[in-house]
């Protein structure tokens, strides 16, 4: 194969990047990879591992791709002269796969960063070095909050967008629109979950998001997990689900098709599964009780385990609630051998088993550990000193008529158990040791407490990310983390003096 034909890739180690770069290479297509360092590892480390996860998993050994070390958030794409070079004499084809998911606008402006600055400066190198050849990986929800039906020549009709992802995305199409010099062929695909014969995936948002939360808020004790909350949805709601490694292949036959260049193309499913569909099979699979769908209009009061999905969902509700009808006439006559996968209850079942599994990404080797204190932490000083003169100041637990037990272990350096009783909102005592009258039981780590204490890390995300476990009743326990939460933000605002002698406990 001639070394013209190299395709350049970019975001090869993402999701869809590494079922694009194994299609390829299977191919027997010649891969550059655009990669950066990150807090992951070198790049050339993460595409050696990226190759050996396809070589166990495939049974053979793939050819490796040129690594071109580049950033799309640098300039010039961080690219040295001699890749420059190199790309401009063997590369005729650019495959963008590169984005940034972040549903809201972060403080070093992503997801614009990565999607529109970093498509415009990737398009200008293309333009640069005369690369003719644009393939784009784009997202359906270009469309925003029209309800559809979606054509595939659909793109600004001056919609709303739900969230900062849509709307970079679309902005970074128009941009490719707009391009010269190039054909570009635009693919669009719905909500991408894992391996239609694995289960595999190495994201876990949308879809996954619900299923932790769960999994995680569902009773833990002996019997049936029981999850008592009311979705507001009738169950008819169409929920398009396409398969990672159907998104992958349908892209790669594409690009191997140069008849079809040119095109957009919507990789959606062919008959959406429903809401109720998705969550029964589902919920079934984690052997999980208890889950209502209630009309918006019958629910009533809501309960804390309702506003606690509600909350943890509330980005990705707007899919959930019902995705629009995509038109796909341009994908089924190009590909009407390929028709995306069913999501039936088989790959349900395979797409949770692998999620709880592997805890949601939250592997050992994967976690991402709360920054250690400098010095051995002194919870005995803050449960038998601080806590008891902040909590005697405030009002927050008088204001709700707090009546409870709760006990505290922590576990490492420093740590120890305690119990807390509260009568009629009055803190009655802080003893060391664990109440077995306890409503509710915390177990962590000094690190991970600290942090809490500190207001480095919300206790609630801490129980979602496995960092605090609790036993007892689970709803109370959840309702007292939100008010302890409150307490600490009040303690920090009111009484700095006191803040300041909490966290000297864990400096």
């Amino acid at each position: 194969m001639s070394d013209s034909r190299v395709v350049l890739l970019t975001g090869a180690t993402g999701f869809l990047g590494r079922y694009l770069l194994r299609d390829l290479l299977l191919s027997g297509q010649r891969v550059a990879v655009l990669a950066r360092d990150s807090r992951g590892g070198r790049a050339e480390e993460r595409i050696k591992e990226l190759l050996n996860f396809w070589g166990e998993s495939l049974g053979q050994r793939l050819p490796g791709p040129v690594l071109l070390h580049g950033d799309l958030t640098q300039r010039g794409l961080g690219l040295s002269l001699a890749d420059r070079r190199w790309l401009g004499r063997h590369c005729q084809t650019v495959l963008h796969a590169a984005a940034n998911l972040s549903f809201r606008t972060t403080a070093d402006g992503e997801p614009w960063t990565t999607n529109v600055n970093g498509t415009q400066a990737l398009l200008r190198l293309a333009s640069e070095l005369k690369i003719p050849r644009w393939h784009h990986i784009s997202t359906a929800f270009v469309c925003g909050k029209r309800k559809g039906p979606i054509r595939e020549t659909d793109l600004d009709h001056g919609q709303a967008f739900y969230n900062p992802y849509e709307q970079s995305k679309c902005a970074a199409e128009k941009c490719v629109r707009e391009a010269t010099g190039i054909c570009a062929t635009v693919y669009r695909p719905s909500v991408i979950v894992g391996d239609s014969r694995t289960g595999y995936t190495s994201s876990f948002v949308g879809f996954y998001r619900f299923l932790e939360l769960a999994h995680r808020l569902a009773n833990l004790e002996k019997g049936p997990r029981r999850l008592p909350v009311r979705l507001r949805l009738r169950g008819d709601e169409p929920c398009d689900f396409v398969t990672v490694d159907w998104v992958s292949r349908a892209v790669v036959e594409l690009l191997a098709l140069p008849s079809e260049h040119g095109r957009t193309f919507h990789l959606v499913a062919r008959a959406p599964a429903t809401a109720r569909f998705i969550q029964e099979t589902a919920a079934a699979a984690m052997g999980i009780e208890g889950i209502e769908f209630v009309v918006p209009t019958d629910i009533g009061p809501s309960g804390r385990l309702d506003e606690m999905l509600l909350e943890g969902l509330q980005e990705y509700w707007p899919y959930v609630e019902g995705t629009p009808v995509f038109c796909a006439r341009n994908t089924t006559a190009a590909l009407p051998h390929l028709p995306s996968p069913a999501i039936d209850a088989g790959v349900l079942r395979r797409l949770v088993r692998f999620a709880v599994a592997s805890r949601f990404g939250r592997s050992p080797s994967r976690g991402k550990p709360v920054a250690q204190a400098t010095s051995v932490p002194n919870c005995s000083a803050y449960f038998e000193q601080v806590f008891p003169e902040q909590a005697r100041a405030s009002n927050l637990a008088r204001a709700v008529g707090l009546t409870t037990r709760i006990s505290f272990e922590i576990h490492g350096v420093g740590g120890g158990q305690w119990s807390c009783r509260w009568e009629g909102g009055d803190l009655l005592y802080v003893r060391r040791g664990l109440d077995e009258q306890a409503v509710a039981t915390y177990r962590t780590d000094t690190a991970t407490f600290a942090a809490v204490v500190q207001g480095r890390q919300n206790p609630k995300q801490a129980f979602f990310e496995e960092r605090i476990a609790i036993s007892g009743d689970l709803e109370s326990a959840l309702k007292l983390a939100a008010l302890f939460q409150q307490f600490l933000q009040e303690s920090a605002a009111v009484n700095v003096q006191s803040a300041e002698t909490a966290n000297a406990a864990f400096c």
